[in-house]
């Protein structure tokens, strides 16, 4: 293919990406409309002369863009990670829709030719963005990625000369026509992307994981303070009601009435009593039933919580515990927030016997629930019908030995347990 037409499909590929990168919002609009001028400057050249020079004029550009993502976004791993997806999208439909077939077939280029080429890979490019879009939706990257404090400059350069170094090998592979080299340094270029997003995955779910456990810790801590205030409080009360009394008595109506609202206010939001959970040595594990504690009195839901035994769960399974039991606690004050013709209430016992730890969650349900069909994923008694709770459970049970899960479904009581089995110290 000679360099008139590599530079022609070339610029309209990177004028399909420059949408995209204004898309996700890498450039500002002035950058942009800078960035599509230089493009279809580039383009029009490319069409009317064979200039090997225009060509080169592409990785000017390709500089640029990556510059100007740094100026805009203030950080440097955001656009080294969308450049090298940039980058090894465009090389991966070359292989497909040039590299592939002139290896198969003897194909002379035409204009036709690379203005079906451009068209096909134009709507690769589209294809390949709606995956993207939708794999991100799921897996938050990009989102986790922009709050991100980090410049990240040096790992950035890093990922970069790495990229370029394995593309420069597989430009110079495909132009010499040696398409075995060039389809390996491909794939070794995909599996590099895929382990980079692969790592920021873990990374991720991993610094998820320990801001919700800090936050429950966070919330116990809150609530201990307003128990420990409740209790001072109490101790107080009746020489506060004494002093009430004592101004209706003198008739001073006045300061009878701030003593009261004083009274009212400190006692606003304070943790009931009722909830003894000392013998969870966990302070996030003790934040999550307080949680659903709180929100019960808010949803008029009785939730009793009982415990027998002092445990401690060790970190390396207490987010999957934490996990499996918000879930159930999920459903469980979900389902119980529809009864019509049973009393509201949620059981919570929590029994250690030995190694064991075994955490029951009950309640009351009055739709028809199929436990043959409820572990699968998608199904759900909700209006939304978006269940991929207890499928979870059953993929973190899978992963874990030290957890199994149980259900029991009665005519009217839904019962679920999670069996924890660790060693204690």
């Amino acid at each position: 293919m000679s360099n008139q037409a590599q530079s022609v499909l070339y610029s309209v590929n990177f004028i399909v990406l420059a949408f995209f990168t204004k898309k996700f919002r890498l450039v500002s609009t002035y950058q942009f409309i800078g960035l599509l001028f230089l493009l279809s400057l580039n383009l029009i050249v490319s069409i009317f002369t064979q200039d090997k020079y225009v060509l080169e004029s592409l990785l000017v550009y390709i500089i640029l863009e990556f510059f100007l993502m740094i100026f805009y976004l203030k950080s440097w791993i955001i656009p080294t990670l969308y450049m090298i997806i940039q980058l090894f999208v465009v090389m991966a439909i070359w292989t497909l829709t040039i590299n592939i077939p002139m290896m198969i077939f003897d194909i002379k280029v035409s204009g036709y030719f690379e203005f079906a080429e451009a068209i096909i890979q134009s709507l690769l490019i589209l294809l390949l963005y709606y995956f993207f879009k939708k794999a991100n939706q799921r897996l938050k990257l990009w989102e986790f990625l922009n709050y991100q404090k980090k410049r990240y400059k040096i790992l950035s350069i890093v990922i970069l000369f790495l990229f370029f170094s394995i593309s420069v090998i597989h430009g110079v592979a495909s132009a010499n026509k040696q398409w075995v080299l060039s389809t390996y340094s491909l794939i070794v270029l995909g599996v590099l992307c895929f382990g980079i997003f692969t790592s920021l995955y873990f990374v991720k779910r991993d610094k998820e994981q320990k801001e919700y456990l800090t936050s429950l810790t966070t919330f116990y801590n809150q609530e201990q303070a307003k128990y420990k205030y409740l209790r001072a409080f109490k101790h107080d009360f009746k020489d506060l009601i004494i002093s009430v009394e004592a101004c209706l008595e003198q008739h001073d109506y006045s300061e009878a009435k701030t003593l009261i609202r004083r009274i009212t206010q400190s006692t606003d939001n304070i943790m009931d009593e009722k909830i003894n959970i000392n013998d969870i040595k966990n302070t996030s594990l003790r934040g999550l039933l307080i949680h659903y504690y709180n929100r019960g009195v808010e949803r008029e839901i009785d939730f009793r919580i009982n415990i027998l035994g002092e445990f401690d769960v060790k970190d390396f399974i207490l987010v999957d515990v934490i996990r499996c039991l918000s879930i159930v606690l999920s459903n469980a004050e979900e389902e119980t927030e529809k009864l019509k013709y049973h009393k509201k209430i949620i059981f919570v016992d929590i029994k250690k016997n030995g190694n064991n730890v075994f955490f029951i969650v009950k309640n009351n349900y009055e739709n028809k629930i199929d436990i043959h069909e409820i572990f699968k994923r998608g199904y759900s008694t909700k209006d939304e019908h978006r269940g991929i709770g207890l499928n979870t459970i059953r993929n973190i049970e899978s992963e874990n030995r030290g957890l199994q899960f149980n259900l029991q479904i009665d005519r009217e009581v839904f019962c679920a347990e999670i069996h924890m089995t660790i060693d204690f110290d």
